[in-house]
């Protein structure tokens, strides 16, 4: 080869390179963006998650007394997650995961509409339905961040969340969801037997 070979080599060579290098500095500045947004946001859905054990836990009552009119009155104010007030840079994440994140806010607004309307339209004075609902939809909140925040961990590498045994939240959420879903179903067979047992009685008063 010629000199003037070598040089078109070596100019080409010095392209690539520089192309690479500035890649490579960029990829570091993205993993480091979503490595730190990962443990920002994990630490706030870990935050939320226990935040929903607390609403669960809440039945009205203190130590087990309604209030002294008799009622059940909401005692545990129920979590946030505003990811939008933290200062990370979103673009960082893979897109699916940053609609994920972005949009559980929106899941949680939804989700205390439907606990105020049952609220609402309740029945004094312990508020069964009211607080059925409540607890039902923190708890699968609670799960669904849970999975977020572990699929956030595992995208910055993250260790698994150090949860007590006394109070570890993958074991007593999915718990109670099943305990919440059989109420349910126990709940909607009595109704449906009392509908039932009006429905004869009026068919025999009409005979």
């Amino acid at each position: 080869m010629d000199k003037a070979t070598y040089g078109l080599i070596g100019v080409c060579l010095g392209f690539v390179l520089g192309i690479f290098k500035d890649w490579y500095l960029q990829h570091l500045k993205r993993k480091k963006e979503y490595e730190y947004l990962s443990i920002r946001v994990v630490c706030e859905l870990d935050r939320f998650v226990y935040g929903c054990i607390d609403v669960i836990n809440d039945n009205g009552t203190v130590c087990g007394q309604y209030d002294k009119n008799g009622y059940a009155i909401v005692q545990v104010e129920p979590p946030s997650f505003e990811p939008y007030k933290l200062d990370v840079e979103w673009k960082s994440l893979p897109h699916k995961l940053m609609y994920e994140t972005l949009n559980f806010p929106n899941k949680i607004e939804n989700a205390n509409e439907i606990i105020s309307a049952a609220f609402e339209y309740d029945d004094l004075p312990t508020y069964d339905r009211g607080f059925d609902a409540r607890h039902f939809h923190y708890t699968e909140l609670g799960i669904q961040a849970l999975e977020l925040a572990s699929k956030l961990r595992i995208l910055a590498g993250l260790p698994p969340s150090e949860a007590s045994v006394y109070c570890d939240p993958s074991e007593i959420l999915p718990k109670k969801k099943i305990e919440l879903e059989e109420r349910k179903k126990l709940k909607e067979q009595h109704y449906r037997e009392v509908v039932e047992n009006l429905n004869k009685s009026s068919d025999g008063t009409k005979s």
